[in-house]
């Protein structure tokens, strides 16, 4: 659990799930490295096993929750931030699709054919 406030003392309160207790922490990793770890884990993994809905299920199962939870806390605004954060989807749809890192298919398309949308949607979507 992480507390976002603008206040010098902010308020602690206990979390629990199921009984469990979760823990606090005083920062957040780079949003960017938190996704990239189960993308590259599913790229390594996957490979040759599953087929493209069962990639890209495994990919909004693991990876897209990581990039597009973490925006209506920190939106990112520089056109650098949203770049870097449609870079870790731009790469994930080549995967999904077994595209080669120097295809000339449209990333709109690939999201299309993927039924996905792109990550600035849902920030833009919830400001």
């Amino acid at each position: 659990v992480q507390t976002i406030t603008w206040k010098r003392r902010s308020i602690s309160a206990s979390y629990q799930i199921t009984g469990c207790v979760i823990k606090s922490t005083a920062s957040e990793r780079d949003l960017a490295a938190s996704a990239n770890k189960p993308l590259g884990y599913i790229q390594r993994n996957a490979k040759f096993t599953i087929n493209t809905p069962e990639r890209c299920t495994v990919y909004v199962s693991l990876v897209r929750p990581r990039i597009i939870y973490a925006t209506p806390v920190w939106p990112p605004q520089s056109i650098e931030l949203i770049s870097k954060l449609e870079s870790i989807q731009r790469r994930a749809t080549k995967f999904i699709l077994r595209l080669s890192f120097s295809t000339s298919t449209d990333y709109r398309t690939r999201l299309q054919s993927l039924k996905l949308e792109p990550i600035t949607y849902g920030h833009e979507f919830w400001t």
